[in-house]
């Protein structure tokens, strides 16, 4: 995906900001969470997002060019989609937003608990956040 050489972390930043801008859709990110459980072709992605089929070979072309997700298609067969894992991925990021922390209140509020010991300070309002990104990035270098 992205090869070692003096330019890579203009490059690794680039592909970074492609990444997160195309997993931010709410679509796209409804499309992530299912292809994390396994390949699924065009028409079970459109009774499962319930988007209609223009529209999610849209999403799905942008997660493909961003790298998220790959597309395989079979000879005379179908075209599945599927998570794109790397071995050694450059960053890996998750975007959470208001309901999945609703659902998620405590899980939520122990991650707040931890963040503010790491850091040494008072989330302010905790209850009024509507969005949770988290993000890591990786160091090979040396290996």
């Amino acid at each position: 995906m992205i090869e070692k050489d003096n330019n890579l972390e203009s490059r690794s930043k680039i592909y970074v900001d492609t990444a997160l801008k195309a997993a931010s859709h709410p679509i796209r990110r409804k499309i992530l969470k299912l292809v994390k459980q396994g390949s699924y072709t065009t028409t079970e992605l459109e009774e499962k997002t319930n988007v209609k089929r223009y529209d999610l070979y849209y999403h799905l072309e942008k997660l493909v060019t961003a790298e998220l997700i790959n597309k395989i298609e079979i000879p005379r067969g179908k075209t599945y989609y599927e998570l794109n894992i790397l071995e050694k991925p450059v960053m890996v990021a998750f975007n959470f937003d208001k309901n999945e922390i609703k659902d998620n209140s405590e899980l939520c509020e122990g991650l707040f608990d931890t963040i503010e010991k790491i850091e040494d300070y008072d989330l302010p309002n905790t209850k009024k956040i509507s969005k949770i990104e988290v993000y890591f990035t990786y160091d090979w270098k040396g290996e």
